[in-house]
């Protein structure tokens, strides 16, 4: 495993993640009422298609995007093995999950809370940057996250070993 090469991915990768959901957040953060915490979006109107259709383009287009430069770099970088691959990825993905904690669910939406606000939920205590923390943030990105962070290792170690 090539430790330098997988922290600069995994920085590189948290930069384009990150950047790509604040980006499409700020512009439409009614699209991403389907993530919010049950207090949150419980209020809401059933959404229509073209309100979910930036963050379903994201997801569709972002995280394959990713996942093949995660492939991609460990090739290069000539990691080999399958757990050597799935550690790459792993820790690369671990990066992509805190910077998400870090940047968009602590100072960006702590910064930007009125205009990240989706309308109908200004009343909702879980806005707050400690209720949101408690049971969105921390539940989601330090328990949830590193749990979810082993299937796009297992998938891109499974490609990576295809390939090799």
């Amino acid at each position: 495993m090539n430790w330098l090469r997988t922290i600069l991915d995994g920085v590189i990768i948290g930069i384009a993640f990150n950047g790509v959901v604040a980006f499409v957040w700020l512009l439409e953060p009614i699209g991403f009422s389907v993530m919010l915490p049950k207090g949150i979006n419980t209020p809401l109107k059933k959404l229509t298609r073209a309100q979910i259709k930036p963050i379903r383009l994201m997801e569709f287009i972002l995280y394959p995007i990713l996942l093949a430069y995660i492939i991609i770099s460990t090739y290069e970088a000539g990691v080999n093995g399958f757990w050597n691959l799935f550690f790459t990825a792993f820790i690369e993905n671990l990066f992509w999950n805190f910077g998400d904690f870090f940047l968009l669910d602590w100072l960006l939406r702590a910064k930007y809370t009125d205009r990240l606000m989706v309308p109908g939920t200004e009343g909702s205590e879980l806005w707050k940057t400690g209720p949101w923390m408690k049971k969105f943030g921390i539940v989601d990105h330090w328990i949830k996250g590193p749990i979810c962070c082993a299937v796009p290792g297992l998938i891109c170690s499974g490609i990576g070993m295809l390939i090799r």
